[in-house]
């Protein structure tokens, strides 16, 4: 089992490019796109991601950023800290644990 690990990118386009290497080397099932900001402001779909629906997350709740975090496997202090220093329109690409 491995640790959760994530990437920031700038935008969804160098996101999907990172999504496409890592499906190379992971399960799509541990691949997780995240975006903290709102849906209708998104430019690419889980289709696009080719990835499952919910595996890829828009929109601007803080509180369910975390929870998407903690879901894959980072603890409570973790999700915070990364919460706190996403800045707007940055995209994680995040590999949960257990890939």
């Amino acid at each position: 089992m491995t640790r959760p690990m994530f990437k920031d990118y700038d935008n969804e386009e160098e996101a999907l490019k990172a999504a496409n290497q890592m499906k190379l080397k992971y399960d799509t099932a541990y691949i997780n796109v995240i975006a903290p900001f709102p849906e209708s402001d998104q430019t690419k779909t889980y289709e696009d991601y080719g990835l499952p629906k919910n595996n890829v997350k828009y929109d601007g709740d803080v509180n369910s950023l975390v929870d998407s975090l903690e879901g894959c496997g980072f603890n409570e202090e973790q999700a915070k800290i990364l919460r706190d220093n996403i800045e707007s329109g940055q995209v994680l690409v995040v590999i949960c644990e257990g890939s």
